[in-house]
């Protein structure tokens, strides 16, 4: 039978003899199914349902379900109705029938995608000179997400495009303390997100050539220098083996620790901080400080006038002392010894000798005392 039209039915009932008088019926078919559904602008939680006209409809119903949950119903005398109040990025069953005072039409389904939410929560994980680990979170339906980036401005011909699956990525080959345009979209097999973006200043790089001043390391001191870094605002100065991790600040590219330990091996790590308040990247160097002098140096005759006896409390730690003697011009009794005593011999009269003794460990020797 053809739908939406009126049959009359007759029947008889026959034996051998004789037939019936008739009884009829008159009924009019369901409606039809509703032709060429589509959609159209499709958001992240709601899209317009549109379809053709059936004869003889006086009104139609659309639903929406959700894994057999309806989630929408609406009754409607027009040709299109906004389906919202949505999950974004979620596939529903939509379903349109036809209604008259007769029947209710057959049902036409479609299956249709919400729009994808904008990648939110952008958040930079891990900042380096030359590279940036980004993360957001997960956008609901996304079945990859692209990447652009650029650095200073969205110039199209200079940006770099990555496709990944998961909600972080990690960029390098940065260039230092440049700022960078990253842009991230979601997208599946049935739309793409706008776009979501983020700018981010790279950190400076190590301060370079980090190093102990030459002649500058004693028992309990040290100048520390680095070369110039640009746009730096200031330079954090760190003890690392210091279980108070102590800190100091200088806008200079040098520094003088002081209050140090003797015979400590030290690191020291120096960051510098952006004029745009980012941390760079750390350089490091680590130095032992020197073996402290001997103390109570001193200087008494002895038994005969061209010699002297030179004394000194010990040093722990101490393998030798280092003796010199100026002016050194015969004088006997100067290098390196064991003992912590020395008797100079071969001295002059009338001729003022500056005399130093320096503890040792191994072959290196320590800050020096004096007498004269």
């Amino acid at each position: 039978m053809a739908p939406n039209v009126t049959y009359t039915v007759q029947v008889e009932a026959v034996n051998e003899r004789e037939t019936s008088e008739e009884g009829a019926v008159t009924q009019r078919t369901a409606l039809p199914g509703t032709a060429r559904v589509t959609v159209d602008n499709v958001a992240q939680n709601s899209f317009l349902v549109s379809w053709l006209p059936v004869p003889g409809a006086s009104s139609y119903r659309v639903n929406a379900s959700l894994y057999e949950r309806l989630v929408f119903t609406i009754q409607t005398t027009a040709h299109e109705v906004l389906v919202n109040s949505l999950a974004s990025g979620t596939v529903y069953n939509v379903t349109v029938q036809s209604i008259n005072h007769i029947s209710i039409g057959s049902p036409t389904t479609i299956q249709q995608f919400t729009g994808l939410d904008v990648p939110s929560n952008l958040r930079v994980l891990s900042l380096g000179s030359d590279n940036m680990v980004i993360s957001w979170l997960p956008v609901n339906g996304a079945a990859y997400y692209s990447i652009s980036y650029s650095k200073d401005v969205l110039d199209t011909c200079c940006m770099t495009n990555l496709t990944i699956y998961e909600n972080r990525v990690l960029l390098s080959e940065l260039l230092p303390n440049q700022l960078y345009v990253v842009q991230i979209t979601a997208s599946n097999q049935f739309s793409t997100s706008r776009r979501a973006m983020l700018r981010q200043v790279t950190a400076l790089p190590q301060p370079p050539n980090l190093r102990v001043v030459n002649g500058s390391l004693t028992q309990n001191s040290v100048f520390l220098s680095w070369d110039e870094l640009p746009d730096v605002r200031t330079y954090i100065i760190s003890e690392l083996n210091d279980t108070r991790r102590r800190s100091f600040n200088t806008s200079r590219h040098t520094i003088k620790l002081q209050s140090l330990y003797p015979r400590r091996t030290y690191r020291i790590q120096v960051i510098g901080y952006s004029i745009h308040h980012i941390s760079g990247d750390p350089s490091i160097v680590e130095f032992t400080t020197l073996i402290e002098p001997p103390e109570n140096l001193r200087v008494e005759t002895a038994n005969n006038n061209n010699q002297v006896n030179v004394k000194w409390n010990p040093v722990v730690g101490a393998t030798l002392y280092l003796v010199t003697c100026n002016p050194s011009e015969g004088v006997i009794g100067t290098g390196e010894l064991l003992q912590r005593n020395v008797i100079l011999s071969g001295l002059q009269f009338r001729v003022l000798y500056n005399v130093s003794v320096a503890a040792m460990v191994g072959t290196k020797s320590g800050m020096k005392s004096y007498v004269s």
